[in-house]
Order: structure tokens, then C-alpha cells, then sequence
């Protein structure tokens, strides 16, 4: 059982400084970080189409094979797309997201100028709608800054988790120092 707890322990160091580079790179090239997730993604769409054209193959009907290999062709589609153009995709989401965005704000705007006054909306209502039109329009003009936005978030939250594992192997190291230099009793057992 102590070894166990030495592995566990020896783990959270390395867990600790793994997540600390990797958040830090998030952090500091957001770019190349999607790029490289991008085209690992699509290097798994290439996979699973590859496989699903070799593996539907065999022992599937006529009619169901078809549509296991369009969906094949698809995969590797999107794998070929991802791993050939992965920044100008990122951009391509942005922008669909950010007409997305745009859309429902003008929507939400136009919706409380016509229907407001009848329905008390309170000012929460235009202040939100036009934030989240402000929040489209700005995405349409600079379409990496969500994709960038998105690394930074995951690459924050990979820092604290391995600051906090780091944190961790540290004050255990610490107590288990402790607790081995000193006499350890086992408790006394009394069946009842």
C-alpha cells in the first residue's frame, strides 16, 4: 500500500509539470496551439473514415454499406480539410459564429423595440441583446479572437490545475517527511 501512495504521489508531480508546459503554451501561442489541435483533430476524421471504409467492407449489407461509406467519405472530408486548412476553418467557425451572434442580437433588439412596452422587458434585456450584437459584430471583424480565446481559457485553467497538483505533491512530500522521521504507533484494537 505504500508504494501505491509513493506512485499516486510521483504522479502528481509529473501530472503537475505537464499541465503547467501545456497551459503555459496555450497561453502564450494560442496560434500554433489550435493549429496543432486542428490538425490532430483532423488526423482522427482521417482515422475513422480510413477504418470505416476498410471495416464496412466486409459482412454489411448492400444498401447499409453505402451509407457507412458516405459517411466514411465525409470523415475523411473533414480530416482532409482539418489537417490541410486548419487556421482558415478556425476562421470559418468564428465567422459563422459571429453572424450567429449578430443575428440573434439584431433579433433580440428588434423584438424589444417592438414588443417591449407590452411586455415591461426591463433595460437587463436591451443591454444584453446589444452586447451580444456588439459580440458578433466584433467576431465578424476579428474572427482568430475566438479560437484564441477559447486556447487561453483551456490553457488557464491547465495552468491552475497543475499549479494546484504541484501545490499538492509539495505539502504531501512534506508531511510524509515529517510523519516518517517520527515513531508511528498503530492504534490499539479492542474487539467489542
Amino acid at each position: 500500500m505504500k508504494n501505491f501512495h509513493l506512485i499516486q504521489h510521483r504522479r502528481n508531480l509529473i501530472r503537475g509539470i505537464v499541465f503547467v508546459l501545456f497551459g503555459g503554451i496555450m497561453l502564450f501561442v494560442p496560434g500554433i496551439t489550435a493549429r496543432l489541435i486542428l490538425t490532430f483533430l483532423g488526423t482522427i476524421f482521417l482515422l475513422i473514415g480510413l477504418s470505416g471504409i476498410f471495416f464496412n467492407s466486409r459482412k454489411v449489407s448492400v444498401p447499409f454499406r453505402s451509407f457507412l461509406h458516405t459517411e466514411s467519405y465525409i470523415s475523411i472530408l473533414i480530416g482532409l480539410l482539418l489537417v490541410i486548412f486548419p487556421l482558415q476553418l478556425t476562421q470559418l467557425f468564428s465567422l459563422i459564429v459571429g453572424i450567429g451572434f449578430l443575428l440573434m442580437g439584431i433579433r433580440q433588439t428588434v423584438s424589444y423595440f417592438q414588443m417591449g412596452r407590452y411586455a415591461r422587458a426591463s433595460k437587463v434585456y436591451i443591454i444584453s441583446a446589444l452586447a451580444v450584437l456588439l459580440i458578433g459584430l466584433y467576431l465578424l471583424i476579428f474572427p482568430r479572437v475566438l479560437v484564441t480565446g477559447l486556447v487561453w481559457i483551456v490553457g488557464a485553467v491547465m495552468v491552475v490545475y497543475g499549479v494546484n497538483e504541484l501545490l499538492f505533491f509539495f505539502q504531501v512530500d512534506r508531511n510524509y517527511k515529517k510523519a516518517s522521521k517520527g515513531n508511528i504507533e498503530d492504534a490499539k484494537f479492542e474487539e467489542l
